[in-house]
């Protein structure tokens, strides 16, 4: 047996059938083997101790990349890809292992019920025998044939099962949140309800719609949707200053963002976001001439992409991200513009992280803070008070907002207040004339 900093390795304890079925390269089963053997023996540093059977530990790719001897970037994107959906052979979506996110470093966890579908079963519960963990022993059927079918065919986590009611439940959210706004569109004389697509809280036969807008929701949280639509596509022959007035590339850069860290509850927020102010923009005297409006989409399906006539798209929920802008909208737009300008794209990454974080009512102080901050940095290098990068002064301010932020369980704008904040003052004077 082969020991690194005390955690075992050499053991091969993932099915062999189930690498190949899933496509898994083999630096991706020796994590797999490793995060497996090393928690039935609680050899890694453990995250959540009040859940026994499903907890996180702390993956560190900088000692694993060194110990076998490979590049640090191949085993943190392998990594990476197992906490993401992946494709099996059978073409199904299925999703291996999970992240929390909030942390910097990589906590990451696998469900039990996962880790039974994965693993050869007799050498698992040999395992658990060893290291007395009885209650998370595999149960092996007497029918072998049926056995290495569920070991080697039955798909592990169904994404588009599980996201499929979730796109729905968003859907029902929005539906329910027009019928309470009372929003109708005037068309020829006559008032539409828009998406009128409920009866008693369920979708009508017809479905109108509901399943196109399914796809296009998972599309969006897979990635696939902005594969499959271009975002210079997506909005047809919209004249380009409308769309600047409308403020759509900084809404497709945060969705971006969201759909890469398949940010669920992130997407859903944006959406519902989308959907209430195109509510407010159908209002009378709101957004633009009531004639203008009544082409507007009454379908949910064309409110998330219409085709046009000659074939393009129209991403219309992509359009009321902003409201119609105030000069406080106007205001918050400059200073994520001025930031995203000024910092490195990992640093304003890391920040549209932090946002998902913050209530929606602080999101502008959030970003106020954080032009200050950022300018304050910039002055900074720029008079040479410091010998650190850009990237290197938030790295400091990041690490001193997650540790405040642990502690009290959310993230304020206040934390990245540089003149009245203690904890961004705090990494200023750090970084000052280091």
């Amino acid at each position: 047996m082969q020991t690194a900093k005390d955690y075992i390795t050499g053991f091969n304890i993932v099915s062999d059938n189930r690498a190949i079925q899933l496509k898994l390269s083999h630096i991706q089963v020796t994590i797999l083997n490793l995060f497996i053997m090393n928690w039935l023996a609680n050899k890694l540093e453990k995250y959540d101790e009040c859940n026994p059977a499903c907890q996180l530990f702390r993956f560190n790719t900088y000692h694993w990349a060194k110990y076998f001897e490979c590049d640090y970037k191949y085993v943190k994107r392998s990594l990476i890809a197992l906490t993401k959906p992946i494709t099996d052979l059978d073409g199904m979506q299925i999703q291996i292992m999970y992240r929390n996110k909030i942390h910097k470093y990589y906590y990451v966890g696998m469900e039990l019920s996962i880790i039974h579908k994965l693993v050869d079963k007799n050498l698992f519960n040999i395992q658990c025998n060893f290291h007395e963990k009885q209650e998370l022993k595999c149960l092996i059927t007497n029918n072998k044939e049926d056995d290495m079918h569920q070991n080697n065919k039955e798909p592990l986590f169904l994404v588009e099962n599980k996201t499929e009611i979730w796109a729905e439940n968003i859907i029902k959210k929005i539906c329910n949140m027009s019928s309470e706004c009372g929003a109708q569109i005037n068309r020829n004389g006559k008032s539409l309800n828009v998406f009128p697509h409920l009866k008693n809280d369920e979708f009508k036969t017809n479905r109108n719609g509901i399943d196109d807008t399914v796809k296009i929701i998972n599309d969006i949280y897979s990635g696939q949707f902005f594969r499959e639509y271009k975002r210079h596509t997506l909005f047809g022959n919209i004249k380009k200053e409308y769309l600047e007035f409308k403020n759509v590339e900084p809404a497709i850069d945060k969705l971006l963002f969201l759909s890469r860290n398949r940010n669920k509850a992130g997407i859903e927020t944006f959406l519902l976001r989308c959907a209430r102010n195109y509510f407010e923009a159908l209002k009378p005297g709101m957004e633009t001439h009531h004639k203008i409006k009544a082409a507007f989409p009454v379908n949910i399906k064309s409110f998330f992409l219409h085709i046009n006539r000659d074939g393009t798209f129209v991403a219309n929920f992509l359009m009321f991200y902003s409201s119609t802008l105030s000069e406080k909208d106007l205001q918050l737009n400059r200073a994520v513009i001025k930031v995203k300008n000024i910092v490195p794209e990992s640093v304003f990454d890391r920040l549209l992280d932090y946002e998902t974080y913050v209530l929606e009512n602080q999101i502008f102080s959030f970003w106020l803070n954080v032009k200050k901050l950022t300018l304050k940095i910039q002055s900074i290098i720029k008079n040479k008070k410091t010998s650190y990068s850009m990237a290197s002064c938030f790295d400091i301010v990041f690490d001193r907002v997650t540790k405040i932020a642990e502690h009290h369980k959310k993230v304020l704008p206040g934390y990245f207040d540089c003149y009245n904040g203690q904890t961004a003052s705090d990494a200023i004077n750090e970084i000052q004339d280091k």
